[in-house]
């Protein structure tokens, strides 16, 4: 009997550390924290070095933008923020999607102002779910961020037109977000897909991280993958972005640095694969995460803006067969 007893509270103890465990990975990972975005970007932080001092000077610049803002409600009822930059005549929307615990401004400051007053293209800055402006309590890792990219894309072909083409472009866990919004359903004015640095799934970058971590990933992570689904009530296994992109005819563009050791390389190279001729992949030689337009603006504005001139030319060509019926 005192065994038993022993052996009971032992079973007891390893329950009691297991899900405690999983509760802390859990919140580390996907509860919005006070301190992300804006509130933690240090011009000084080692990961952004040595173009800290460059990326806040973007951030400034974006800022000094005119902008709209504006706000819809997500499908689970969620109220999204987000600003609206450009103006009426513009030729292209972009839909620009920021990575985790990051902001648009930060993200995207380098090219986010060329794209306004260099190119004269519009372009929608969001607030992912659970960071900004934007409500939520859980980042879901893309899964229902796709939603909400779907979501925004179809707020734009209401607002400007289904004559007005729109672009989907995401950094980091962005870029997973539009990778995977190529699954759900989206408008017949989105025309193409820029994604940087994305990851292949949540399944996928979380066993990667837990690794770095030297955390057993096989272990906890399905403990994890429980709280997701009872608590934030989403299933990070629900899909993956080499899934969505097989269900898609959208050209892609991906970008990735091949110094990137937060989101390897072989990720967007995975991606790049699901594509199949549709896909264009650029690797930037030393690129750190997230970093790919500063180590090479030459080679990353010249993709870029090949491939967005194409996508308008390819919208305007189905417009005309179309009698812009479409």
């Amino acid at each position: 009997m005192p065994v038993l007893v022993a052996v009971g509270a032992l079973l007891s103890a390893a329950l009691l550390i297991y899900w405690g465990s999983c509760i802390a990975l859990f919140r580390h990972a996907f509860c919005r924290r006070t301190c992300q975005g804006r509130d933690r970007f240090r011009p000084d932080s080692p990961a952004l070095a040595p173009y800290g001092e460059e990326i806040a000077e973007g951030i400034r610049r974006v800022d000094a933008l005119p902008y709209e803002k504006l706000t819809i409600t997500a499908a689970d009822g969620i109220v999204l923020t987000a600003r609206l930059y450009g103006g009426a005549d513009a030729p292209l929307t972009l839909l620009l999607f920021h990575g985790y615990r990051s902001f648009g401004a930060c993200d995207f400051g380098g090219i986010l102002w060329k794209y306004v007053e260099k190119k004269g293209y519009r372009v929608l800055l969001p607030d992912q779910r659970a960071h900004g402006e934007s409500g939520g309590r859980y980042i879901t890792f893309g899964i229902q961020e796709r939603r909400d990219c779907a979501a925004w894309a179809f707020y734009l072909r209401d607002r400007f037109g289904p004559a007005h083409p729109l672009v989907l472009e995401g950094m980091s866990m962005g870029s997973a977000t539009v990778l995977m919004a190529a699954g759900v359903p989206l408008p017949e004015t989105v025309t193409g897909i820029v994604a940087d640095c994305g990851y292949t799934s949540p399944d996928a970058i979380l066993r990667k991280v837990a690794g770095d971590m030297h955390l057993p990933a096989s272990l906890l992570l399905p403990g994890v993958y429980f709280l997701c689904r009872h608590v934030a009530h989403f299933d990070p296994l629900e899909t993956t972005a080499p899934a969505a992109l097989a269900e898609s005819d959208l050209p892609v563009l991906l970008i990735h640095g091949e110094g990137d050791d937060f989101v390897p390389c072989w990720m967007s190279e995975e991606n790049y694969r699901a594509c199949g001729s549709r896909g264009i992949l650029l690797l930037i030689p030393g690129a750190t995460h997230a970093m790919s337009y500063f180590y090479d603006r030459e080679r990353v504005e010249q993709a870029l803006y090949r491939f967005l001139t194409e996508r308008m030319a390819a919208f305007a060509c189905v417009q005309a067969e179309s009698g812009g019926k479409r």
